[in-house]
């Protein structure tokens, strides 16, 4: 596989943001449809955001090729960074440091609550190899048009997933943080972008549903349970100054003590930190609906979104020991509660539905996994936003938490 890499000063069309493209090109489709525009992103050499028209992203031969060719320019990119200096490839791409990060600090809660006419969102995602079935089938399923939603890719050989620790391990962990921050750099001040996990299908469009729930917010979550909690793998954020402040000491936690990015977030917003920041954050609705809130019943009527976040677990989350065929490296299970999750909701079969749920709902580990990090027997800091008498509000004095204070 051949690459031929042309660094250019071309623009996105107008209305987009104005980025520096390389063209990649893979050897034998130099005239096909599939060739594609790589973003270069503000001088991280080595990371690339797929711009594509939408049948170029889904599963094909000239898909396959086009990321290869991706991973390859990608490598071209880092050698002519280590011969000729970073400020050589920024004069090369035409990229000047912009200006409008110092402009995140005067957007405030009131310029918030009154929506931009943001003329396109990014749906951002990453992927390795591994996850190549899961990342296809999310593709595929999206619903919404490609002139509104702005598919944003960052793909891997590896991601150097742990198998043994819940949703791959440290280095996942932070490898998805940084896209987000990265990604987060290109969009305007007080605009947003949607960061998903690629085990995420979608029933119809999202747009409405995700406009709604970030209006005059900085974040928006799903659920993971109906009653509390925050799932971060299907998300919108906001640029704002308290967003940036807020996932920079979720990357700085994660980096240092190594813990599960999800329970670090759910920390930091449950307690003061996220408050103090004046950061605004809001749950979506069950039509965002995740597999561990089977634990109180199936996807309801008009389901829009389904994460594959829970399968059945021959060993819990949190042991040692879970590297089997429901491992974090193997997609398997999760493709297949997609695909049958997708069937039922296609074929309107509503007692299909409650019988899945209540397959996940019986695993004795779902409830454990739900006591032991939402509820009574969740160690941590206090939840002190949750209601008095919640049984996760208190957590465990035991805690080696550190409640960061903002800078």
């Amino acid at each position: 596989m051949f690459v031929t890499l042309a660094l250019t000063k071309h623009f996105l069309p107008p209305g987009m943001i104005r980025r520096p493209l390389c063209h990649v090109v893979p050897q034998g489709l130099e005239s096909a449809s599939s060739v594609v525009s790589a973003r270069i992103h503000a001088g991280r050499c080595g990371f690339l955001g797929i711009k594509a028209p939408r049948n170029t992203l889904r599963s094909s031969p000239s898909g396959t090729a086009t990321i290869a060719a991706l991973a390859g320019a990608g490598a071209l990119l880092k050698q002519y960074r280590r011969v000729f200096g970073l400020a050589a490839v920024h004069r090369a791409i035409g990229w000047r440091r912009p200006a409008a990060r110092a402009a995140t600090t005067t957007t405030t809660v009131e310029a918030r609550t009154a929506e931009t006419s943001q003329p396109f969102v990014r749906l951002c995602f990453a992927a390795d190899e591994n996850f190549r079935p899961l990342r296809d089938q999310f593709v595929s399923s999206i619903v919404d048009s490609n002139v509104e939603l702005d598919l944003c890719e960052s793909y891997v050989q590896d991601m150097g997933a742990n198998p043994d620790r819940a949703a791959g391990g440290k280095a996942v962990y932070l490898f998805k943080i940084q896209h987000m921050l990265d990604m987060l750099e290109t969009i305007d001040p007080g605009d947003f972008l949607i960061y998903s996990d690629v085990d995420v299908q979608f029933f119809g469009e999202i747009l409405p549903c995700v406009r709604e729930g970030i209006a005059g917010r900085d974040a928006c979550f799903q659920c993971e349970f109906v009653d509390t909690g925050v799932n971060i793998g299907f998300m919108a954020v906001r640029r704002t100054e308290a967003s940036f402040t807020f996932w920079k000491e979720v990357h700085h936690i994660v980096s240092r003590d190594g813990g599960l990015d999800q329970r670090v977030v759910n920390n930091l917003l449950h307690t003061e930190f996220a408050d103090n920041l004046g950061m605004r954050w809001g749950r979506f609705p069950t039509s965002v609906w995740a597999s561990s809130q089977a634990l109180t019943g199936p996807p309801p009527e008009g389901v829009i979104v389904h994460h594959a976040n829970w399968v059945y677990r021959d060993k819990p989350t949190y042991s040692s020991e879970v590297s089997g065929a429901n491992g974090a490296c193997n997609p398997s299970a999760k493709r297949a509660q997609l695909q049958e999750l997708r069937r039922l909701v296609l074929a309107g079969d509503v007692d299909g539905q409650k019988t899945l749920a209540s397959g996940l709902a019986a695993d004795g580990f779902l409830s454990k996994y739900q006591s032991r990090y939402f509820g009574a027997e969740r160690s941590g800091p206090a939840w002190t936003v949750l209601p008095e008498g919640h049984d996760g509000r208190p957590g465990s004095p035991r805690s080696r938490w550190k409640q960061p204070k903002p800078t």
